[in-house]
């Protein structure tokens, strides 16, 4: 994992949280900077994938790979599926399944490092 991007993602995914948070505060759904910060978040989450899955196809041996490979595919669906879930309920109830969603991103994102630095 690239340290930088690492970093990015889990500042994306707070960030992302922050705003819908506040659209959630105001009774309604997420706003335009949220959907700008999540289409960041989500560019982030793909670099990371791409950096980690080169590095797993080019010999990286990693403790648990079958557990970073399901964290990895569900940071790529976990925004959109949010996203499409804040349309369809267009409350502030919508707010808080993407406020979950970047908590979620932070907290994936942290545990991936965890499983990518540990001895295999």
């Amino acid at each position: 994992m690239v340290d930088w991007l690492r970093y990015a993602l889990m500042a994306g995914g707070v960030l992302v949280a922050i705003s819908a948070y506040f659209g959630w505060r105001s009774n309604t759904a997420p706003g335009r900077i949220c959907l700008l910060l999540s289409v960041a978040t989500e560019a982030l989450v793909l670099a990371q994938t791409v950096v980690v899955a080169v590095k797993l196809a080019t010999g990286r041996h990693v403790a648990e790979p079958a557990t970073i490979i399901g964290y990895l595919s569900t940071l790529v669906i976990l925004l959109p599926a949010a996203w499409w879930w804040s349309r369809l309920e267009q409350s502030k109830w919508g707010a808080v399944v993407v406020v979950v969603a970047g908590l979620v991103v932070a907290v994936l994102t942290a545990r991936l490092q965890q499983l990518w630095v540990a001895p295999a």
